[in-house]
């Protein structure tokens, strides 16, 4: 699926957090294409405008290991003064289905549905989420699906998101 961007490119895009979104998701949509999976990445803006990518593979992400992999990219992103960040991962969600209260982790539950999913981030928070939906070929590959969130601007009265990775700066 290719996507037209609309909004700013290059560097000038990740001063612009729709346009930052915009990208991570074309971008996870190629890794999709490529790879068929995506790694978590994080895209950092450092105050002078240089752009630290990391990538954070294998056991980093498991339940027990998790808590000092993130204390340790809270440490790197405060040390070279990030200013803003972008996170591109895999995940899952669960659509509410008659009024459910989720009360699972969607990583837990048996309707759990693949997903990408893109937050930009600043010390204040998340500043803009998109997500979208990955469906499997007749072969088990994974695919870019339907665009479940257009990158939106979060706000307290409405779309917020990042989850763990919202809160690195603070």
């Amino acid at each position: 699926m290719k996507r037209k961007l609309k909004r700013k490119k290059g560097n000038a895009a990740m001063l612009d957090p729709l346009a930052f979104a915009e990208h991570l998701l074309e971008f996870g949509n190629h890794m999709l294409d490529v790879a068929g999976h995506v790694d978590l990445q994080i895209v950092a803006i450092t105050k002078s405008g240089e752009v630290i990518p990391i990538l954070v593979t294998g056991d980093c992400l498991s339940d027990e290991v998790k808590p000092q992999t993130m204390v340790n990219i809270s440490a790197l992103l405060k040390r070279e003064h990030v200013v803003r960040y972008g996170v591109l991962a895999e995940g899952w969600f669960l659509l509410e289905q008659d009024g459910d209260v989720l009360s699972v982790r969607p990583s837990k539950s048996e309707r759990r549905r693949e997903c990408l999913h893109v937050s930009v981030c600043t010390k204040d928070g998340c500043e803009a989420i998109a997500m979208q939906e990955i469906d499997r070929d007749a072969a088990g590959k994974a695919i870019p699906g339907k665009v479940l969130t257009e990158p939106t601007l979060c706000t307290p009265e409405g779309h917020q998101g990042g989850g763990t990775f919202a809160e690195l700066l603070q």
